[in-house]
């Protein structure tokens, strides 16, 4: 029984937690990335998020710049109502000369992953989290909270500090973010 108790405790940890292993789900998404995208990028599970959106914007000379991936809480099966006719998508695509990949699905958007190809200049105060300069940018006027560093590619982590992350959660789900695309 003594030998158990350890065994469940660590089957319950894993449970709860953020991991760099890709989920089924993803993988669809993943290849859509990059397809588009051209790089392979790292996709966070969290519990109680999902996948809701995915696009790419481009650059005057039509190369991929940035990619988002936005995660909501209480997703539904329905496309956002906007999206749901195809000639909003296609003015939506030129307007932001963006092409969209995946939903969006409604729900509330709680993370936000941003990769982009080239520098948008990172500011705001900075602390190491896993030996990497982080930049913190609390938008309070939004409920979100931004971790942002450069690996190869600048990053963007946003977090909604109102309704899902809270304090050192975040501090933390960078680090495991790190760890993985390092």
């Amino acid at each position: 029984m003594i030998r158990t108790i350890p065994f469940l405790l660590i089957i319950l940890i894993a449970l709860g937690c953020s991991s760099g292993i890709q989920s089924e789900e993803q993988k669809p998404i993943n290849t859509l990335i990059y397809e588009e995208f051209g790089k392979e990028v790292y996709l966070p599970s969290f519990d109680g998020l999902e996948i809701s959106y995915v696009y790419v914007q481009y650059n005057s000379s039509g190369e991929p710049r940035s990619i988002d991936i936005q995660y909501s809480t209480e997703m539904k099966d329905d496309v956002v109502e906007f999206f749901r006719n195809a000639e909003n998508v296609k003015d939506w695509e030129e307007q932001f000369n963006a092409k969209k990949l995946y939903g969006p699905y409604e729900g509330d958007v709680v993370f936000i992953l941003s990769v982009n190809n080239y520098p948008l200049g990172i500011s705001g105060a900075k602390t190491i989290i896993n030996e990497t300069e982080v930049s913190i940018q609390d938008e309070n006027e939004v409920g979100f909270t931004i971790h942002s560093f450069t690996i190869d590619n600048e990053y963007s982590l946003a977090y909604n500090t109102n309704a899902f992350f809270k304090g050192d959660d975040i501090i933390d789900f960078t680090g495991d973010f790190l760890e993985n695309i390092k």
